[in-house]
């Protein structure tokens, strides 16, 4: 068993850090983060497009962007974090949601069988670093969401599983769809989520330039000279 405890690990992670940079990656500047989560907003967009406003439920909530993505989407949401400041932070900011302690690696979503239209885990299911917590956490997605609901989640989705620090666990795509499976849940696609975007930063050859520099270039050349994604956004479909 992993020695990680996410809840002590995120409460003060966001109590030092109550942004998109202590949600973002730790690597870089606040300046870097603000481009990663434009590249953010464009890829849920597209993996809602079509899709009908309904009732959703935000998993791992962080400081609250997703929510407030849907909310100006005119969903109907809630969210929930393992974090206690998050969750505090959050009724204070959007008291118009209701936001929830959950722990999604052991804990039930909130809500009753069958009762959301969407669930989204952006940078998160891959902070659950042991299987049985991203097992359990899929069982609930399934069990919370409507038949044809939707699952937008983030992950590698590569050929194998990847640990590169004690609170990541990137799963492969034959483990998403093992899991998957039995939570009554298909990946229906995979998008791309980040190109060049939020690699460590020695794997860059702009690595030499500053970080807001360096992530509006990344940003520009995603868009216009696309390369393989190493990052994917999933879309899920319950039935």
């Amino acid at each position: 068993m992993s020695s990680f405890d996410a809840r002590d690990y995120w409460d003060g992670r966001l109590s030092t850090t109550w942004s998109v940079a202590g949600t973002g990656h730790q690597q870089y500047s606040a300046g870097y983060n603000r481009w990663l989560y434009r590249a953010k907003r464009r890829a849920l967009r597209r993996a809602l497009r079509g899709v009908p406003a309904g009732a959703a439920l935000d998993v791992g909530s962080g400081a609250g962007w997703v929510l407030r993505e849907l909310l100006s989407h005119r969903w109907a949401v809630a969210g929930c974090d393992v974090a206690p400041v998050a969750v505090e932070r959050l009724r204070r900011e959007l008291p118009e949601v209701d936001v929830t302690l959950v722990d999604a690696g052991r804990d039930r979503l909130p809500g009753p069988d069958g009762s959301v239209d969407l669930v989204t885990a952006l940078d998160v299911t891959y902070h659950l670093v042991e299987d049985t917590g991203f097992d359990h956490l899929l069982h609930e997605v399934g069990r919370v969401m409507r038949p044809g609901g939707t699952l937008v989640a983030s992950d590698t989705f590569g050929a194998t599983d990847v640990v590169p620090a004690q609170h990541v666990h990137f799963r492969s795509a034959d483990r998403w769809r093992t899991a998957a499976e039995p939570a009554g849940l298909t990946v229906e696609r995979l998008q791309p989520y980040f190109r060049r975007l939020s690699r460590d930063e020695q794997a860059s050859r702009l690595r030499i330039l500053p970080d807001a520099w360096r992530g509006a270039v990344e940003f520009a050349a995603d868009v216009v000279a696309p390369e393989p994604s190493w990052m994917h956004l999933a879309v899920l479909r319950a039935r």
